[in-house]
């Protein structure tokens, strides 16, 4: 009697432990949360929780490219660059649609994908798109990288372009800078020299 007590408690704690509280396996296996500032000044979130690898999956062929990018992580991190890469693949071609759909805040995250994976060409193009949108972000990407390149005319050019976009939001202090701003031409521009 005491030995089948003792199994019946035993299974009753297995189960507890498996489907209670403070088992994990109720916790999603993969989430996003992404959050961002629209053309209209409001703040917009998306956030998703997947709880197996085939959500993720059907997620991904449905059309949700940050699922694609926590699939490419995910294989990436178990050394199966082949799907890492067939992932990474969609979630680009997805990025692209959402974006020539003038999906600014896709468009963003695009243009850091080819800065980060040497597309600099595309990169910069994606940069005059965002920011020729009213996206301040964007002109002040393009403006550090034409510093970086010592281009006077580029660099003032989309440093107004970026206090202009913040003083239309509502910055003052950006309106001042872009009030004296206006008054500067290329020769004006300095950038620092190191010692």
């Amino acid at each position: 009697m005491k030995n089948i007590l003792f199994t019946i408690t035993l299974m009753f704690s297995a189960v507890f432990v498996w489907a209670g509280p403070y088992s994990d396996r109720h916790l999603p296996r993969f989430s996003y949360a992404d959050e961002w500032i629209d053309e209209k000044g409001r703040t917009q979130r998306v956030e998703r929780n997947f709880s197996s690898l085939e959500e993720l999956q059907t997620a991904c062929q449905n059309g949700d490219f940050r699922a694609c990018q926590l699939l490419s992580g995910h294989y990436a991190h178990n050394n199966q660059p082949q799907k890492a890469s067939v992932a990474r693949n969609q979630m680009v071609e997805l990025y692209q649609k959402d974006c020539a759909k003038n999906n600014i805040h896709t468009c963003e995250l695009l243009a850091r994908y080819y800065d980060t994976h040497h597309q600099k060409q595309k990169a910069l193009d994606l940069y005059k798109k965002i920011c020729h949108s009213g996206n301040d972000g964007g002109c002040m990407k393009l403006s550090t990288y034409y510093s970086m390149q010592k281009d006077k005319t580029n660099t003032l050019y989309y440093q107004k372009r970026e206090m202009e976009i913040m003083c239309r939001k509502g910055d003052p202090t950006a309106c001042l800078l872009w009030n004296e701003m206006k008054k500067l031409t290329p020769n004006d521009v300095k950038f620092d020299v190191k010692p």
